[in-house]
């Protein structure tokens, strides 16, 4: 309930008359996801300095990789200011989209080879007779632990 409290707040204000925020400041102030959302901010709150705004957010989304982020800031440029030229980069979303494809596959790779070693060593550990004694063992003092815990 808090959360949509605070958003229609948010929604409601605007930033009017000539502001002093320095845009190109705000890179070396903050980082990451924060300073995407203050500059983005700004662009849904200001009627100034709106395009320098976004293209410093553009600028920030080049060096990660959100791509989705990239096109809702083009989107954003092309419907404010459709006069002037946008740079669109269609290269670096393909560029980007295949790294994130090859990181995927690599994650994924290893978490199978993870879960395979994990599966090979609990049939090592359960193949010999001794360590199935110690696994009974746990259980049954885990067991009685647990029911005399509750019963107290």
């Amino acid at each position: 309930m808090a959360e949509s409290d605070s958003e229609e707040d948010v929604t409601q204000f605007l930033i009017t008359g000539a502001s002093t925020i320095d845009i190109d400041a705000f890179p070396t102030i903050y980082r990451g996801t924060i300073l995407l959302r203050r500059l983005k901010f700004i662009v849904d709150h200001s009627e100034d300095s709106v395009y320098e705004t976004i293209q410093v957010a553009i600028k920030v989304v080049k060096a990660t990789y959100n791509v989705e982020m990239y096109l809702h800031l083009h989107e954003i440029l092309r419907k404010r200011f459709p006069e002037r030229d946008h740079c669109f980069s269609e290269g670096w979303i393909a560029t980007v989209t295949s790294q994130i494809a090859t990181i995927t596959e690599r994650l994924e790779n290893d978490i199978k080879q993870y879960k395979n070693s994990a599966i090979k060593v609990i049939i090592s550990f359960l193949s010999s007779p001794g360590d199935q004694i110690k696994i009974i063992m746990c259980k049954y003092e885990y067991v009685t632990h647990s029911y005399i815990s509750r019963n107290r």
